[in-house]
């Protein structure tokens, strides 16, 4: 919820109609912290929410209880208690907790830590296992700016962001170089290839194994084996993708005129009744029922933001008598 509210991004409920919770917050410096404990939801960032953003950050997510997934660039990791999760808000993501969750979010300026960073790409939707090696250093002074005194704050703000920076770019590094060399392999190029082709024909109807597989210069077969890690068919993550287009489509209030008859055709479908039937297998509703949810929250979330604005209205009222 605090992604959706500090950065522009949409939270969207998994088992009930509504989100609730609390939290606070602080800065040191230019770092702002923020503390959470709520029901479980997902959010997710899209490149419209991207474009309406005013500067770049790092979101840095120490989970303190629960246990959730975080996707961004492919990759898709599971996260528990003691965990770390980096996500970098130029590029999209899903973050979803099944169940109610504790978690304090540090949100860095991308000028302070990009520089520090000895592999960017380790820092999209990267994982700092509880167990790594040096986890428990970056956890600690995560607690103890949390904990820190507002008049140490003013004077040591810089430095201590500093030691932040530094503490999650050698954390990141540490647990990414296995990974690294995954990501050099011939395979991981050629898989990456195949998304990009398909993340920009998505659109596209005659869309299949053997089209793609001939547009990245692969057999079909490769194709099949290049998703074999993934845990499910190329044809099921196609299914996926093209689903996952139509429901932010869906949800989405800027859409809300669009007709849901004409939504999964500007996304690669040809057959109604089908996309019907895989949208409510996926997300467990209709897609009537789907935008009548998303319309509920809508006006939740405006009167919240109306509330909000009128509690901050009251106590400069106050202040000023």
């Amino acid at each position: 919820m605090l992604d959706a509210v500090y950065i522009p991004a949409r939270a969207y409920p998994l088992r009930t109609n509504t989100i609730s919770g609390h939290f606070r917050s602080r800065s040191i410096g230019r770092v702002n912290i923020f503390e959470a404990t709520a029901d479980g939801h997902g959010i997710r960032r899209n490149r419209a929410d991207i474009n309406a953003s005013e500067a770049d950050f790092y979101s840095v997510k120490y989970l303190r209880r629960g246990c959730g997934e975080i996707e961004q660039e492919s990759r898709r990791r599971r996260f528990e208690s003691g965990d770390i999760c980096v996500v970098d808000s130029r590029y999209p993501y899903n973050l979803e907790f099944a169940d109610s969750f504790s978690l304090s979010s540090f949100i860095i300026p991308y000028d302070l830590l990009y520089p520090r960073l000895a592999n960017p790409r380790a820092a999209m939707g990267g994982l700092i296992p509880a167990d790594s090696t040096l986890s428990p250093l970056l956890r600690s002074h995560m607690d103890g700016l949390i904990n820190l005194r507002d008049d140490s704050n003013e004077v040591y703000s810089a430095t201590l962001n500093d030691a932040l920076c530094g503490l999650v770019a050698i954390c990141l590094d540490d647990c990414s170089q296995t990974a690294e060399v995954n990501h050099k392999s011939a395979n991981h190029m050629r898989y990456l290839a195949v998304l990009d082709y398909v993340t920009r024909h998505l659109s596209d109807p005659q869309l299949s194994p053997r089209t793609v597989a001939g547009a990245c210069g692969i057999s079909v077969r490769y194709l099949h084996k290049l998703f074999e890690p993934q845990g499910c068919t190329f044809g099921k993550w196609l299914l996926k993708q093209r689903l996952e287009r139509c429901r932010e489509q869906i949800a989405d209030p800027r859409f809300a005129g669009k007709k849901l008859t004409v939504i999964p055709y500007d996304w690669g479908f040809n057959n109604l009744s089908h996309f019907i039937r895989a949208f409510r297998q996926e997300y467990g509703l209709t897609p009537r029922d789907y935008r009548k949810q998303a319309q509920s929250q809508w006006g939740l979330y405006r009167d919240t933001s109306t509330r909000r604005t009128g509690a901050v209205r009251s106590r400069e009222l106050r202040a000023q008598g």
